[in-house]
């Protein structure tokens, strides 16, 4: 039993020295922090009164690096800020009932960058994608109806045209120099807010696998990016525009710390040829290519994951004919360092054909070059949208087809659908809207465009042409004066 007590008791007898100990420190600890020799204080004599030439002094005042800055991030939306529009798109909404209350429309809003004074305007294929309206506005208010020039859904990219003279025009930088950490700013239609400022920097480059478009390259940045940016400027600090704004980094939409600009030089390469030709001509070497995973570097004896594997070569076509080979691994293009597959097909793409290019390729371990004549890629995508071909009256019409009847709630009826109604015509003047079907022109039964045009044709100046038109369930009948001369 005394064992057992003097076990009992134990702890109770160990913890007074413990507690005696630890205020002796305590004690020490206090001693040594008041008697520790201060730092010697300095005083900061006032600044003198200023004086009446001098600017007040105070907290407001802007001085040092914080003021270059401001000054920089201010001029740079100085300088770009008149150059970038916002896109308002209006399409019909299939399968919705019209009843007498006319279309209903999709309305879509982004922005624009006028890269031309006689009113060029580039934006995004998405933000036009199935518009049927397209209205521009400018910094100054000024709502233009505008024209699709083309569009090139493998990039995402597409031009418009206002009727407008000497319109502001973006200074367009090099988008190969931009370097990540650079300071950028974004100026769009967020959220519909026209003529919004972001700040952020540049993230990353040569971003892709994104799944926004076929060709993908883009800046990477964290400056706010949300719905109505698409189309607008990402620009540097000397106010030029280096990026196009493209895509926000989650599919709901919203910012949320990432988005993704189509670089400049990309964007004016793919504007240059939709204004020229209205369609994007392309390089091809006719071979497809695919990113090393971690096996196939493992299998090819790589230490890193750059260069782009051949998996199929097209017999008779470039590359072919430069005698690449499936399994070859391009490491370089023209003296520069393959860094995967999108990177080499954006740079052949950008290639003219015809043009001779040199590439590194490695096969079974060993180095050599080849020199490959880029080929024209076949023009795969669906044709151009033509600007509208309004008539004198200002509309442009097209048949009813039986997918039109069915999306527009026409199904059984004849006539032509008004796709185009120019503001300020006497069709518009005469009530005319997009999506009414025409039925009957000066009491004549429409069955096609011919019929259209055979009666337009006959119209003088100052006629009166009266329309007998249907819009939705309800019928009107309209009349339009043909202007003389």
């Amino acid at each position: 039993m005394a064992t057992t007590d003097k076990v009992a008791r134990e702890p109770h007898v160990m913890g007074q020295p413990v507690l005696l100990v630890t205020l002796l420190c305590a004690v020490a600890l206090i001693g040594v922090l008041l008697t520790y020799p201060r730092p010697e204080v300095q005083e900061v004599s006032a600044p003198p009164p200023a004086t009446s030439s001098s600017a007040p002094a105070g907290p407001s005042s802007e001085t040092g690096v914080a003021a270059q800055v401001n000054r920089a991030f201010s001029g740079a939306f100085r300088a770009a800020d008149s150059c970038v529009v916002s896109v308002v798109s209006k399409a019909p909404e299939p399968g919705i009932g019209r009843r007498d209350r006319g279309t209903r429309r999709r309305r879509g809003l982004g922005s624009g960058i006028v890269i031309r004074g006689d009113g060029v305007i580039l934006t995004n294929n998405h933000v036009v994608e199935g518009g049927g309206d397209l209205t521009v506005v400018l910094p100054d208010g000024r709502r233009l109806r505008a024209i699709l020039l083309g569009r090139d859904p493998r990039t995402d990219v597409a031009v418009l045209r206002v009727n407008a003279r000497g319109l502001p025009v973006a200074r367009l930088g090099d988008s190969d120099g931009v370097r990540v950490g650079e300071w950028v700013l974004s100026i769009g239609n967020l959220l519909n807010l026209s003529h919004t400022l972001t700040v952020g920097v540049v993230g990353g480059k040569g971003r892709s696998n994104l799944e926004v478009a076929e060709y993908e390259d883009f800046i990477q940045t964290d400056a706010a990016l949300n719905p109505g940016n698409s189309g607008g400027a990402l620009v540097n600090l000397r106010g030029e525009v280096i990026g196009m704004n493209t895509a926000v980094g989650v599919p709901e939409g919203e910012y949320r710390g990432v988005g993704f600009a189509i670089p400049i030089n990309m964007a004016r390469r793919i504007a240059e040829d939709l204004i020229a030709r209205g369609r994007v001509v392309r390089g091809d070497a006719g071979m497809s290519l695919q990113d090393l995973d971690e096996r196939l570097m493992r299998a090819f004896r790589r230490e890193a994951a750059t260069g782009a594997l051949v998996s199929d070569v097209e017999r008779g076509r470039p590359a072919d004919r430069a005698g690449i080979r499936p399994y070859d691994l391009i490491v370089s293009f023209e003296g520069q360092e393959v860094r995967g597959r999108a990177w080499l097909a954006n740079r052949i793409a950008a290639a003219r054909p015809g043009r001779e290019v040199d590439l590194g390729i490695v096969r079974n371990g060993e180095v050599f070059s080849a020199r490959l004549t880029v080929g024209q890629a076949p023009d795969r995508m669906t044709p151009e949208v033509p600007p509208p071909d309004v008539d004198r009256f200002g509309l442009d019409v097209e048949d009813l087809s039986a997918e039109m009847a069915r999306n527009m709630g026409y199904e059984g009826a004849h006539g032509l659908l008004v796709t185009d109604v120019a503001p300020g015509s006497p069709a518009a003047k005469a009530g005319l809207q997009w999506g009414d079907l025409i039925l009957e022109v000066n009491r004549r039964v429409l069955r096609s465009q011919a019929d259209y045009r055979r009666i337009l044709g006959q119209a003088q100046g100052g006629d009166f042409i009266v329309f007998r038109v249907r819009r939705g369930e309800a019928r009107a009948v309209l009349a339009a004066q043909m202007e003389i001369g």
